[in-house]
């Protein structure tokens, strides 16, 4: 960048986007895949074509023009503009990654950009030059308290209500579809660049028919989920933090809690059973979630009676479920 100043070329383009992304994918190419690498670039790249487009040259060279007064108002405004086009090339691969994306960015962006730009890198380039003469205390203090505050804007903001959309899994379809369409978006320069939002409504369509799952069960069936319309009901109730933030997230949930106060549910220390309404009619699960036996002359009727069965252990082949039975043997090899 200082060099492109200093010959007196461009020297925030997109070509120096691509010339970052590039090298930094000759060294790891594994990082395409990498959701860090997806939302860095993604939101540098929408600021910069933002910025490169004729309504953006406008505005940057507005913005020079007036009194102090105009030029802070116009400063705060593109502000605003930058953290909604951040929150819109960022909004799919949050999506996609972390099934969430927040709607109050922009806003937090007013207090976080400046608190950035004007006292934590000045504070962190100072820290720097003090550190080898020892006199780098104050200044590392001031960087933790400023640190420290802009941790507080991005929390108390997640916090309000309707700051963070939850939704079920995106389709891989849909992503492809949102970034092709986002590249295109940032890369033409005539009116050919809005047949790119064709792509991303597309990818919107998809995503709104998508289906939710409404089970989720474990590789080797130790854990099993059922979802409702808000939350999801976990099998064991000690199922791990991990899983159950998976699974939640995969479904879009805000809420789990164990299955024995799931309605419909009806729990022991070893199985439950289940009646899950879905698509019109009633279907009857069954799940074991112990390593105890479990009497023949319980067990039999309880799998005779059951649509899906689903255990970690071998079932014999008297339990089997009338439309899915997934249990080690099955699972071992799907």
């Amino acid at each position: 960048v200082l060099f492109g100043l200093a010959v007196g070329r461009e020297a925030l383009s997109l070509r120096l986007v691509a010339v970052g992304a590039t090298l930094i994918l000759l060294w790891r190419p594994d990082f395409l895949l990498s959701p860090s690498f997806q939302l860095s670039f993604a939101a540098v790249t929408g600021i910069v074509a933002l910025y490169q487009s004729r309504p953006g040259r406008r505005w940057s060279e507005a913005r020079r023009q007036g009194g102090p007064l105009g030029r802070a108002g116009r400063g705060v405004a593109a502000l605003f503009l930058t953290g909604i086009v951040a929150e819109l090339t960022l909004g799919g691969i949050a999506l996609y990654h972390f099934n969430q994306m927040g709607f109050y960015g922009a806003a937090a962006n007013l207090l976080a950009i400046p608190l950035t730009s004007f006292v934590i890198i000045p504070l962190l380039i100072l820290a720097l030059l003090c550190a080898p003469l020892g006199l780098a205390g104050p200044a590392l203090a001031g960087l933790g308290l400023s640190i420290e505050a802009l941790i507080v804007i991005a929390e108390r903001t997640a916090a309000l209500p309707g700051a963070v959309a939850l939704m079920p899994g995106m389709p891989d379809a849909a992503f492809a579809l949102i970034v092709l369409g986002g590249l295109w978006l940032c890369l033409w320069q005539t009116g050919w660049r809005w047949f790119g939002l064709v792509g991303p409504l597309i990818a919107a369509a998809l995503i709104l028919t998508a289906p939710r799952p409404d089970i989720f069960v474990a590789p080797d069936g130790s854990h099993l989920a059922i979802v409702t319309d808000d939350r999801i009901y976990m099998l064991r109730p000690r199922a791990g933090d991990y899983i159950t933030e998976m699974w939640s997230s995969a479904a879009g949930a805000r809420m789990a809690d164990p299955l024995d106060t799931m309605p419909g549910a009806d729990c022991t220390a070893d199985a439950c059973t289940v009646a899950l309404r879905a698509e019109g009619r009633v279907w009857r699960i069954l799940a074991t979630r112990s390593r105890n036996l479990i009497e023949m002359d319980v067990m039999r009727p309880l799998c005779s009676a059951s649509d899906i069965v689903v255990s970690d252990r071998y079932l014999p082949n008297w339990c089997r479920g009338r439309w899915l039975t997934l249990d080690a043997r099955t699972l071992s090899t799907t």
